[in-house]
């Protein structure tokens, strides 16, 4: 029954929060930003003009390439590469001059939420806190688009849209996404960490410069599992090939064994380091099954760990994947402070596209359902605060 009731609570904080959100952004800001829709249809009328021009230019020069071309078909080819990428960098200049005008009303936008909107300039303290979160311990710079910044039931929080890079080697992206800081006003003495199994299981191991390092640490039991590996291939060749389970003897079983042996070695050894990370942390065993699927939780201090990922917790955490639609999601309990990361190659908190209108309520909906996803989170680092865990 508790549990019901948490749910339910939550569902009614949620509703309430975003329809109080909604009233504040159309009272306060939407009439003043309505007049842009003209320029929306403007736009959108010359991205149409702009379409048929080049396109007749291409049929004009297809139609004539016998007199100008040998090769007919590779004139084509390249001359409709050439248009289509002509109309690209137009439709994207257009689209980014439209975004920069509805960016120069998110000052109030944001402060019709109760958040301020912060220069780009001011990021030392972003970067900061994302080497000691622990998610990114070899980033060297950060760039930031959009920062939101405010106090929500007395908890301070900064939205970040941030692009985080290890300049050490070759300028390596190590995140590009949402970064969000949330102080907790109780102290958080250990360190706990939910990364997603995808993200342990093949990003910090086969897609960072650790690459290297674990190859020429680990070299010989790699090597042996790969010719395991192909041994067993070869064998369920023959297998397939002569329909006779004795020509894949002696390579499959001894295909097997090398895989077995070699490829355990390597694991223990080599990829089992790497999915912990950091010495000393230890796997959190969660009750959540559908969450268990996507993410794993690790905490110095099991005991902390378990009052900090909650029922409650996880079902906001899980809310603010499904409003972003990533189950791409890391965040760290570290120095007082929760630090969320949210991977996504979209752009996020749009208000308005070239292709929607403003009469529409489609991205606001979206976007002020972003907002209330990050609040919630806030929400239960103050109900955190007051349960005196």
């Amino acid at each position: 029954m508790k549990e019901i009731k948490e749910i339910k609570d939550i569902k009614d904080i949620k509703n309430n929060l975003k329809q109080e959100l909604l009233n504040s952004y159309y009272k306060k800001v939407h009439a003043q930003i309505l007049p842009l829709e003209k320029l929306r249809v403007n736009l959108l009328f010359i991205v149409i003009i702009a379409y048929l021009i080049l396109f007749s230019i291409l049929y004009y020069i297809i139609t004539s390439i016998k007199i100008l071309w040998n090769n007919e078909h590779s004139a084509t080819l390249f001359i409709s590469i050439v248009i289509i990428t002509f109309i690209s960098i137009f439709i994207n200049a257009v689209k980014g001059y439209y975004k920069r005008k509805i960016k120069k009303f998110y000052p109030q936008i944001i402060e019709s939420i109760g958040l301020n909107y912060r220069s780009k300039n001011n990021v030392h303290s972003v970067l900061n806190t994302m080497r000691n979160s622990g998610l990114f311990p070899t980033a060297t710079q950060s760039k930031e688009d959009d920062i939101f910044h405010g106090n929500y039931k007395d908890v301070e929080l900064t939205i970040a849209e941030t692009q985080i890079i290890d300049s050490n080697y070759s300028k390596e992206t190590l995140f590009n996404g949402i970064i969000i800081i949330i102080d907790s006003n109780k102290e958080i003495k250990s360190t706990t960490f939910i990364k997603p199994k995808i993200d342990l299981l093949f990003r910090k191991i086969l897609l960072t410069k650790n690459f290297k390092t674990l190859i020429s640490k680990n070299f010989i039991q790699l090597f042996w599992a790969i010719i395991g590996l192909l041994l067993i291939v070869l064998g369920i060749y023959y297998i397939i090939q002569d329909k006779n389970l004795s020509n894949a003897l002696p390579s499959l079983p001894f295909g097997i064994a090398f895989l077995g042996t070699f490829g355990w070695w390597f694991y223990q050894s080599a990829v089992k380091e790497e999915l912990i990370n950091f010495k000393g942390l230890e796997k959190l065993m969660l009750e959540d099954v559908n969450f268990s699927k996507y993410y794993q939780a690790f905490s110095y201090d099991q005991v902390e760990g378990r009052y900090l990922i909650t029922t409650a917790f996880i079902d906001r955490f899980t809310y603010l994947g499904k409003v972003f639609n990533t189950k791409n999601l890391r965040c760290s309990f570290v120095n007082n402070t929760l630090v969320i990361a949210i991977e996504s190659k979209k752009d996020v908190f749009e208000i308005s596209g070239l292709y929607t209108s403003l009469k529409n309520p489609k991205h606001i909906d979206k976007f002020v359902d972003q907002i209330v996803a990050i609040l919630l989170i806030a929400d239960y680092l103050k109900l955190y605060e007051k349960t005196g865990l």
